[in-house]
């Protein structure tokens, strides 16, 4: 990690792009067991500017659904047959 200024930071693995226009996006985790808090945060504050985000984790995929009640969680187990194993 090499410090810029003030809060902000630089990560080799940081990735950028361009919300516009809007399409699907995934947040992957593989090495994790379930969504972080900065993951959810993400989804939260830029729903606007996505179609569809997912956060996938070692062994599921959530994402926020709008619902006639509101948003709601759904978390699905991903499919064994299709992880890409190293």
């Amino acid at each position: 990690m090499k410090l810029l200024k003030d809060e902000s930071y630089f990560q080799e693995n940081f990735r950028g792009f361009k919300a516009s226009p809007p399409r699907e996006i995934w947040l992957t985790y593989p090495e994790l067991k379930q969504p972080t808090l900065g993951a959810i945060f993400f989804v939260l504050y830029y729903k606007d500017y996505f179609t569809k985000i997912f956060i996938r984790n070692e062994s599921s995929t959530t994402t926020l659904i709008n619902d006639k009640g509101g948003p709601v969680w759904v978390t699905v187990e991903n499919d064994a047959a299709t992880e890409k194993k190293p």
